[in-house]
């Protein structure tokens, strides 16, 4: 899979993560077709680079300070020195850094705009859901999403988490009955009965903007057009 550079400084890397390739391997999954092996053929300074409150866990995702889920393209920091990766983590923990999406739900929503709120947590499934705030058991998360078009059977919105949770879009616009088109997963009942989802081969979600303080404290932004495949279907539905 080709990876875009975006842009390449001497402190970190933004890249276009292309969908169908997972950022990391895990305890389920080894290879060498991950973005962390694509990283340290390339990159080797990045194999020193990780969490140190987390030495253990981070030596599979050396120089990994956020992800894209697998079938999730888009924009991506890579930071090259330890320095960076402080300085970004901090960003993130301190939710400073912007992170935006687009996605084409299910269902044509009646509101323009909103915020989800619900905490995610694990069923006894394993699978991630959004859990009652009275319940309190999930970890805490935010999502806000303002609608750029609706069409007949699907809404196309903009997106931006305050969180960095696992699945949160996912999770998130499900709970509220607009699932991600493409999305087996988090596909909702009513869907999945009337046998309304879609075979994208991916998410139609990717990364579009990226923003965050450099090491000068300057703010910058990254940005990437509408993967070709999602653009297609978006011309295809009314």
């Amino acid at each position: 899979m080709k990876i875009k550079i975006i842009k390449e400084t001497d402190n970190y890397l933004v890249i276009n993560k292309p969908a169908g390739m997972k950022v990391h391997a895990d305890n389920l999954s080894r290879g060498n077709d991950t973005l962390v092996d694509w990283l340290l053929g390339k990159y080797k300074e990045i194999k020193d680079i990780r969490d140190i409150q987390d030495i253990k866990g981070s030596e599979i995702r050396p120089g990994i300070v956020h992800r894209l889920d697998k079938d999730v393209s888009g924009v991506m920091v890579i930071p090259r020195t330890q320095e960076m990766y402080e300085h970004l983590k901090k960003q993130f923990q301190e939710r400073k850094i912007k992170k935006e999406y687009l996605a084409l739900v299910h269902k044509k929503m009646r509101q323009d705009e909103g915020e989800v709120k619900i905490p995610i947590g694990r069923s006894k499934s394993g699978k991630l859901v959004a859990q009652s705030e009275k319940i309190n058991e999930g970890r805490s998360a935010m999502t806000k999403y303002e609608v750029i078009k609706k069409y007949i059977n699907y809404t196309l919105l903009k997106v931006e988490i305050l969180t960095g949770r696992t699945h949160q879009i996912r999770v998130h616009l499900s709970s509220i009955g607009h699932p991600i088109a493409g999305d087996k997963l988090y596909e909702t009942h009513d869907i999945r009965v009337k046998k309304k989802g879609i075979d994208l081969g991916r998410l139609w979600l990717y990364s579009a903007k990226l923003g965050f303080k450099d090491l000068n404290g300057e703010w910058v932004e990254y940005q990437v057009a509408m993967p070709e495949e999602l653009k297609i279907f978006l011309d295809k539905i009314k």
